[in-house]
């Protein structure tokens, strides 16, 4: 059928998303990241129930900003409201942040935190 196509494409479309984030996440948070970013981030990402994250890490829910630039922001509050700034972050990493590439960049800077 071609919904079950379609649900395949999304769930796979998603899971690479997904990984993609991770791994940007990662290399961000071991390469070019301060201590004090990924304070900043753990505690705004730590502030969500685990029950609401997927309606977080969604750019359905009406919001001025993006689940790409509330990330941002989170990461460099000096520069909240600077979108500019938050679109030429995110070009580093990808030419389109979606909410679960986003979701999968803090995963992966928490590992690398973890880690510390």
């Amino acid at each position: 059928m071609t919904s079950d196509r379609l649900k395949e494409s999304l769930e796979r479309f998603e899971r690479e998303e997904r990984e993609a984030g991770e791994s940007a996440g990662t290399q961000f948070a071991s390469d070019e990241c301060e201590y004090a970013d990924l304070r900043r981030l753990a505690d705004w990402y730590s502030g969500f129930h685990h029950d609401t994250l997927d309606e977080v890490f969604s750019d359905e829910r009406k919001s001025e900003y993006t689940v790409a630039e509330k990330c941002f922001y989170a990461l460099f509050p000096e520069q909240t409201g600077e979108r500019g700034s938050a679109a030429l972050f995110w070009e580093a990493f990808t030419d389109r942040p979606t909410a679960t590439f986003v979701r999968g960049f803090v995963l992966g800077c928490a590992e690398v935190m973890s880690e510390i």
